[in-house]
């Protein structure tokens, strides 16, 4: 879902609707948190679990996507800076870069 929001942000983006881009980049970051802090529960309950070699391909997995949503959630939040300079509310993108 985070994914689709960040697609029309940057679609928006091009399209000089650069509030509306805002709004679904917003969107897009608070999915992707969200996803970030499921898996993070998710983890502490397969670290509960005795370890096979389901669970170790399951936890192979698990990393694998937890690298990709962390590179959406960084694009997404690169996203917003740059959507917020070009609104010339650099201290706010700044902000959102730390």
């Amino acid at each position: 879902m985070g994914l689709t929001y960040n697609n029309l942000g940057c679609l928006c983006k091009q399209q000089k609707d650069l509030k509306g881009a805002l709004e679904y980049l917003k969107k897009a970051l608070y999915y992707e948190s969200r996803l970030e802090d499921q898996s993070h529960d998710d983890d502490i309950i397969a670290n509960e679990l005795s370890s096979n070699d389901e669970m170790d391909a399951i936890d192979h997995e698990f990393q694998a996507d937890m690298r990709t949503t962390k590179c959406n959630s960084a694009g997404t939040i690169l996203n917003i800076c740059a959507i917020l300079s070009k609104m010339n509310k650099h201290k706010q993108a700044h902000e959102y870069a730390e």
